[in-house]
């Protein structure tokens, strides 16, 4: 993988650790697609990606550059434990495909911390349709909607940030939905400085793999604590990403067929689709994890 720093961020960097021994060792499923020239207009989906103290490039990327259905996954990423309450970075199947009108990717058993929990965590666009599904999902061990709305925002705490289902359209009108984006000190390039509590800080410990004195009482205290020089998030983690461009009367085939999971149906009944479609298959079915020897490191 290209692009990444090492920093003594021991949690984050086993991660990284991880991901570069899984796209060695794993299963990869699919064929790994062309990059797309600028300007075309393409369907494209990643099921995981960083960015700051850390860049990790786009994990299972996919672009479907002639309309073709194309597909990747990789199986295991991290350390998988049995434990509920254990403080971990885990990764179960991360898949993503797109072809012309629709674009997915999908993660199973997301495990980050104590902080976040779900059994899927399923991000998609179809035409002018798009969501986020999440199955089992817990932020804090406290449940989270199936379906969150769009554009959701939720502070953990002051030193963490999580977007859900966030929706975008570029001047071209290109649909780009991220499902879940966690952010590290996201108002470090802020002027508010915010106080902090002993959890706060204990929660950033375990995220980073540092050990900052419990006693800190602001935002700033914690940067300072840190050496960080940088006005922006310390840390952006994306889980699942999905991009449709807007192709007009040649997309309607695709955003019209009432079989692209979302729980917003067109035949007038109760909306709480279960991501099933018509025939009472799954239409996007969690692919079984496949455990792999890919400890995080730290």
């Amino acid at each position: 993988m290209k692009g990444h720093t090492y920093v003594t961020n021991k949690r984050i960097a086993g991660a990284v650790a991880a991901v570069a021994t899984a796209a060695t060792a794993a299963l990869l499923i699919g064929v790994t697609p062309a990059v797309a020239d600028e300007g075309d207009v393409v369907e494209s989906a990643y099921a995981f990606a960083a960015s700051g103290l850390l860049d990790i490039d786009p994990i299972s990327f996919v672009e479907s550059t002639d309309g073709e259905l194309v597909q990747d996954e990789l199986i295991g990423l991290g350390e998988r434990t049995d434990d509920a309450e254990a403080a971990g970075i885990f990764l179960g199947v991360l898949n993503a495909e797109a072809e012309e009108g629709r674009a997915q990717a999908s993660v199973t058993r997301v495990e980050l911390l104590e902080i976040l929990r779900a059994d899927l965590v399923r991000t998609w666009c179809d035409g002018d349709d798009a969501g986020l599904e999440l199955v089992t999902g817990t932020l804090l061990g406290e449940e989270l909607p199936r379906f969150p709305v769009g554009s959701e925002t939720i502070d953990v705490s002051p030193l963490i940030q999580i977007s859900f289902n966030n929706q975008s359209r570029d001047t071209d009108g290109t649909l780009n939905v991220t499902g879940i984006e966690i952010h590290v000190l996201p108002g470090a390039d802020d002027d508010v400085d915010e106080r902090v509590t002993r959890e706060d800080v204990g929660l950033l410990n375990s995220l980073l793999g540092e050990n900052l004195p419990l006693d800190l009482l602001t935002e700033n205290q914690v940067v300072d604590a840190l050496g960080l020089t940088s006005d922006e998030a310390l840390q952006t983690i994306v889980i699942g990403s999905a991009t449709c461009p807007d192709r007009g009367d040649d997309g309607d085939d695709h955003a019209d067929d009432g079989d692209n999971g979302d729980h917003n149906d067109d035949d007038g009944d109760d909306g709480d689709d279960d991501g099933k479609d018509d025939d009472g298959d799954d239409a996007a079915p969690a692919p079984a994890i496949v455990e792999a020897d890919l400890p995080v490191t730290g």
